[in-house]
């Protein structure tokens, strides 16, 4: 039998109280977007609810995100990297 724990689905009372243990905190400073823009991201995406609401909000995250970061990706790279997204969200949200 594992002894595997996944924290995304246990019930945990630390979630409860917005106190989360050190090992799950990211202490790399990598990413381009504050917590607040990303939990604004996350609840943005949460509300797709179609393949052209999926649409404009990958565009409008990957546009964000060359804006944060300070340099342009290019086009070829937006491409694929929407459809990466896409890919992903399409099989985790129910469109």
């Amino acid at each position: 039998m594992s002894s595997y724990v996944n924290p995304l689905t246990d019930y945990s009372p630390q979630l409860e109280t917005g106190h989360m243990p050190q090992a799950w905190k990211s202490n790399t400073g990598d990413s381009v977007f504050r917590e607040d823009e990303e939990d604004h991201l996350a609840a943005k995406l949460l509300d797709v609810s179609n393949e052209a609401d999926l649409d404009r909000y990958v565009n409008g995250l990957i546009g964000q995100a060359s804006r944060a970061a300070g340099a342009p990706i290019a086009d070829p790279v937006q491409h694929d990297l929407g459809d990466i997204f896409k890919g992903v969200a399409k099989t985790l949200l129910p469109l």
